[in-house]
């Protein structure tokens, strides 16, 4: 949505992904289609859309609670198929972590996305250390990787959030981005 809003043109920008056979869902492919964005959606029958609220503390850093619903059931096959029908300039993944066997299937997925000459953009939330060996090993056929500073320290194993730049640009991540709360971002 935020890609239309600064202009791209309507029907150029597609999202993916699954959704649970609810009201949250249709809304979801509504509002996607009133901003020209393409849904490319799968609904997860007996299952519910993902929930994510995100609480602002006054002088603290963001609280996330979040409910994966759908999201883990996104199917591989489906998502490649609709970017070999799509063609996007840009692959972006969000939400690494949680979305079952896309997130297994990382390394796989972005070496088709580089195939079809996509810039490839993640954003990491990394919920278990299989899913950080998961993005260890994509991380080389990674254009552009968003994490905040906590999860670049689970990626690379470091302490110090200012070397974890280092350890993702040493993992193969052409930027990686680390935010860090209210303290701003480290650019690689």
């Amino acid at each position: 949505v935020d890609l239309a809003k600064v202009g791209m043109q309507s029907r150029q920008v597609c999202c993916v992904g699954a959704v649970g056979d609810d009201h949250f869902g249709e809304l979801f492919k509504r509002d996607l289609e009133r901003y020209g964005v393409v849904p490319q959606v799968q609904t997860v029958d007996g299952s519910h859309t993902s929930r994510n609220v995100i609480l602002q503390v006054k002088g603290q850093e963001r609280r996330y609670h979040f409910d994966e619903g759908a999201n883990p059931h996104l199917d591989f096959d489906f998502v490649m198929d609709v970017a070999r029908s799509f063609g996007p300039d840009v692959l972006c993944i969000g939400e690494i972590g949680c979305l079952g066997e896309m997130s297994q299937r990382l390394k796989e997925l972005f070496e088709a996305a580089q195939d079809l000459g996509c810039l490839v953009v993640a954003d990491a939330v990394i919920t278990s250390d299989e899913d950080r060996e998961h993005i260890r090993e994509a991380a080389g056929l990674i254009d552009v990787v968003h994490c905040n500073d906590h999860e670049a320290k689970w990626i690379t194993g470091l302490s110090e959030t200012e070397a974890t730049v280092e350890g993702l640009l040493e993992l193969g991540v052409t930027l990686p981005i680390v935010s860090q709360g209210g303290e701003g971002l480290l650019l690689g």
